[in-house]
């Protein structure tokens, strides 16, 4: 079974080195998360706005899970495994090459696109 639950002392082990790794510190009043480089930013608010021509919101975040469930797998090799965190909630460990269950509301257990939550995949 894809995406397993990290014990406690797993997830607190990994939060530990995500906070040091890209300096953020969860509950001060400013949340400024610092990447390390290399990274990426993704700029999907054109495709959120009503402007867009998109007249299903569904539509775009279906297009942006499958594309970021690519970006996952080119990361990856076949018997690697990724981490979920979902700030203040269960982790999970994944691998991107098996099939990604989804819940009633067609989301994976830590979706792509954030609910007002912090969610980190980490490799």
């Amino acid at each position: 079974m894809n995406w397993c639950t990290l014990s406690q002392t797993k997830q607190d082990r990994i939060w530990s080195e995500v906070n040091q790794l890209i300096k953020w510190k969860p509950g001060s009043r400013c949340h400024h998360i610092i990447p390390p480089d290399p990274y990426r930013v993704f700029d999907i608010s054109s495709a959120m706005s009503s402007k867009s021509g998109h007249d299903d919101v569904s539509e775009v975040l279906s297009d942006l899970e499958t594309s970021i469930l690519k970006a996952f797998q080119l990361c990856t090799g076949k018997n690697d495994v990724m981490y979920a965190l979902d700030w203040q909630h269960d982790g999970y460990m994944f691998s991107p090459h098996q099939t990604m269950p989804q819940d009633e509301f067609g989301d994976w257990p830590v979706p792509v696109f954030p609910n007002g939550d912090y969610y980190f995949f980490f490799y």
